[in-house]
C-alpha cells in the first residue's frame, strides 16, 4: 500500500483535540509532539502511523495514542538521538512501538503502554503499567532489522 509522508515542525494538539489517521502515514517531526489533556491521535483500522521525532513526546493527562488496528506494529514513535524524553502523564495511553534509545521514558499515574519500548531509561510512577505485546516477535520489522523481542530489563 502507498505511504504518505510529510515533514512537520511539530504536532501540538490542544485539550480534547483529535487527529485521525486514515491511510499509511509517515511524519518527520523536527520539534516536539504534544498532546493536550484528553487529546488523541487515532490510527483507524487498516491504517498505520510512523512518527520520526527529533524533539520530545508528551502526552498530557488522559491523552491517547489510540491504535485501533489491534496491531502494535502499526503505530511507531522513532526518536532520533535528539529525542530526550517521552512522557505519558496521568492516565495517558499508548498502543504501539517506541524506539527512542536516547530518551528517558516516564509513565505517570495510571499511564499505560502496550507494545514494545527501547529507551535509555524507563520510569513507572504510581501504578503506571507497561505490557509487552508478544505478537511483535512474530512480525519481523525491516526498520529494526528483525523482530522486536524482550531482551532485558533491570529494576532499581
Amino acid at each position: 500500500s502507498d505511504v504518505c509522508s510529510s515533514d512537520l515542525t511539530q504536532i501540538n494538539l490542544g485539550n480534547s483535540k483529535k487527529l485521525t489517521i486514515n491511510g499509511n502515514v509517515e511524519l518527520y517531526i523536527t520539534g516536539n509532539v504534544t498532546l493536550g489533556n484528553s487529546a488523541e491521535i487515532r490510527i483507524n483500522p487498516g491504517c498505520s502511523l510512523t512518527l520520526y521525532v527529533n524533539g520530545n513526546v508528551v502526552g498530557n493527562n488522559s491523552s491517547k495514542f489510540d491504535n485501533q488496528t489491534s496491531d502494535a506494529s502499526k503505530f511507531k514513535i522513532l526518536g532520533t538521538n535528539t529525542c530526550a524524553t517521552v512522557t505519558l502523564k496521568n492516565s495517558g495511553n499508548l498502543y504501539g512501538v517506541i524506539y527512542a534509545p536516547a530518551a528517558a521514558l516516564v509513565l505517570h499515574n495510571s499511564a499505560v503502554v502496550r507494545g514494545a519500548i527501547t529507551a535509555r531509561t524507563c520510569e513507572l510512577k504510581n501504578s503506571a503499567k507497561l505490557y509487552y505485546d508478544a505478537s511483535l516477535r512474530d512480525q519481523p520489522d525491516t526498520a529494526f532489522g528483525g523482530a522486536l523481542e524482550l531482551s532485558s530489563w533491570r529494576e532499581y
